[in-house]
């Protein structure tokens, strides 16, 4: 069973999902952003590494200002008010956004975890993960992101996946098409 065939909001044992997350209007607008950020390759590392052999596709940073409020504000609430419900861990706030492009046959990432207790420059931890599908899911083949339990996350257009940064995940690699995400972390002073 995957994530997407269940009902509209779903909570399981350390993961959410809501589909129609974002309309179709919205998905647009940021399927349309592509064209105007930097995309490059995705690093695997806060120093700018790139290991292609681990994650292959690219990426772009979504800056925080007044034209990207809109989806800041939409992606904080629904996580906050999820956090607060479900997971209950003290969140302060958002890292920037990344837009995440798998649009090369074989693009992937690996297995891999998004909160390995380091701490980041602010001095605090990655806590949740979250993405956002912005891409119809009838214009790609692959590219599933498989959560730790075997999983497929939610795959329609607009629909937004939360779990714990601590929990493994691997996006499987493109057979065809291309896959456009919205990703990011909430993150908080250290476990204690």
């Amino acid at each position: 069973m995957t994530i997407s065939s269940l009902k509209e909001f779903s909570i399981y044992s350390d993961y959410c999902c809501k589909r129609n997350f974002l309309s179709n209007d919205e998905c647009r607008a940021l399927i349309d952003l592509r064209s105007k950020l930097r995309i490059r390759p995705g690093e695997i590392s806060a120093n700018g590494a790139v290991n292609q052999e681990i994650r292959k596709c690219h990426i772009a940073w979504i800056p925080k200002h007044s034209e990207h409020e809109w989806i800041y504000d939409k992606i904080i609430s629904f996580v906050d008010k999820r956090n607060k419900t479900y997971f209950k861990y003290d969140i302060v706030g958002l890292e920037l956004l990344q837009y995440t492009v798998y649009d090369t046959p074989d693009d992937h990432y690996n297995m891999h975890i998004d909160g390995d207790n380091k701490l980041l420059d602010n001095g605090y931890h990655r806590k949740l993960s979250f993405s956002v599908q912005i891409s119809d899911p009838g214009t790609y083949e692959g590219s599933d992101l498989e959560l730790w339990d075997r999983q497929i996350a939610a795959k329609e257009q607009g629909a937004i996946t939360v779990f714990s940064s601590f929990r493994p995940h691997v996006v499987t690699p493109l057979r065809s098409g291309t896959r456009l995400a919205i990703v990011g972390w909430a993150s908080g002073p250290p476990f204690r």
